[in-house]
This record gives structure tokens, C-alpha cells and sequence, in this order.
């Protein structure tokens, strides 16, 4: 009677593991889709065509300034970041002492600089920080500057703008976002058409004359 016993105990331990086993597949299949779907739209469309922009930059250009404009705070203290910085150049790794005005430029902007300009998915944009290293450019003589490429897919030559700073990016940021206005440092509300030239600059497309 001992064996029947087994036996029927050892059936019902094969029949819960191929359960466990087939409910373990379900939930790994749930997991890979519900990773699947959570990845941003913005990363997996194309980036937009020159004439596309400009067609942008043209509505841009077109629209009338906002009625009403919001206004931030009337005073507004940014605390001073500090000069002295050393510099890891992303491309040969090599590291580069500030202490002066470049330093606080690199401690004010680089980090924000880095983060807007890869959320900038809707261009093919490259934020380029080579002049900021000694190994990468040892002709520059002057202050090092930040520089952003773009390059449309229809194109193969880059075009290249240094002089770059935070609130570059984030006028770019919000063209790109279809956005009519921006904020400045202290929290204001202005007419984005006011940054079009600015805007047209970073992306290398000339607007027509009118």
C-alpha cells in the first residue's frame, strides 16, 4: 500500500511544478510587454527632416504672441557655483583642471547642458565638449566652448554651433515641444518667437525673407 501511496504523491508534485512552470512563463511574457509598452514614444520616431523644421519654425513665426504672460518672482538669487572643476573629457577620458571662469561655466551649465541635449530626441543633435579638453583640442587658446552638432537624415554634412549654453537648449527644447512661450531666469513668461533667430542658428535652417 506504502508504493500506491508515493506514486500518487509523486503524480500530484509533477502535475503543481508543470502549473508552477507554465504560470511562471505567463508572468515573464506579461513582464516583457509591460517593458515593451513603457518605452517613450519620442525615442522610437525618427528624428525630423530639415523641411519639417522649417515648417515649424515658419508656424512659429506665424503665430500671434500669447494675450496674457505669466510673471515669476521679483527676485530671484542664484547661488554662484564654484570655479574650480576638474574635467573628465567623455571622449579620451583624460581629466583637465579649471580655476577660473571656465570652471564656473562648467559647474553652472554642463550637467543641465548634457541632460537637455540628449532629451532632445525630435533632432539628431550631439552635445560636443571637446574644446574642454587639453589632450582633445590643445589649439584652442582662448575660452573653451560648448558646441552642439546636428545632421538631418537627408544630408550628410553636420552643422556645428558652439557657444552653447543652458538656456539654449531649453528654447530648443520647447520649440521642439510646440511650446509659444518660455521661461527666463526668474520665472517669466516671454514670447518664444522673440529666441526664432536663435533657434534657427542652433538648427542651421534659414528662414526665408519676407
Amino acid at each position: 500500500m506504502w508504493y500506491v501511496i508515493a506514486i500518487v504523491i509523486a503524480a500530484a508534485g509533477l502535475i503543481l511544478g508543470l502549473i508552477s512552470y507554465s504560470s511562471g512563463n505567463v508572468t515573464g511574457l506579461g513582464d516583457s510587454d509591460s517593458l515593451r509598452n513603457s518605452v517613450p514614444y519620442d525615442s522610437i520616431k525618427k528624428p525630423l527632416s530639415r523641411q519639417a523644421l522649417k515648417q515649424k519654425l515658419e508656424n512659429l513665426a506665424n503665430k500671434p504672441v500669447p494675450a496674457k504672460l505669466e510673471s515669476g518672482a521679483m527676485c530671484y538669487k542664484m547661488a554662484s557655483p564654484p570655479n574650480r572643476v576638474e574635467y573628465i573629457c567623455p571622449v579620451c577620458h583624460e581629466k583637465t583642471l579649471y580655476s577660473d571662469e571656465s570652471g564656473y561655466f562648467l559647474n553652472a551649465n554642463l550637467e543641465s547642458c548634457r541632460s537637455l541635449a540628449a532629451k532632445l530626441t525630435a533632432i539628431n543633435c550631439h552635445l560636443d565638449e571637446t574644446q574642454f579638453c587639453k589632450k582633445c583640442s590643445p589649439e584652442i587658446v582662448g575660452l573653451p566652448e560648448l558646441c552642439i552638432e546636428t545632421q538631418y537624415a537627408e544630408e550628410g554634412q553636420k552643422n556645428r554651433v558652439c557657444g552653447i549654453t543652458h538656456d539654449d537648449l531649453e528654447i530648443l527644447r520647447d520649440f521642439l515641444d510646440g511650446k509659444v512661450v518660455y521661461k527666463d531666469d526668474y520665472d517669466n513668461e516671454n514670447p518664444l518667437k522673440e529666441k526664432l533667430s536663435r533657434i534657427s542658428t542652433l538648427l542651421g535652417i534659414e528662414l526665408d525673407k519676407k
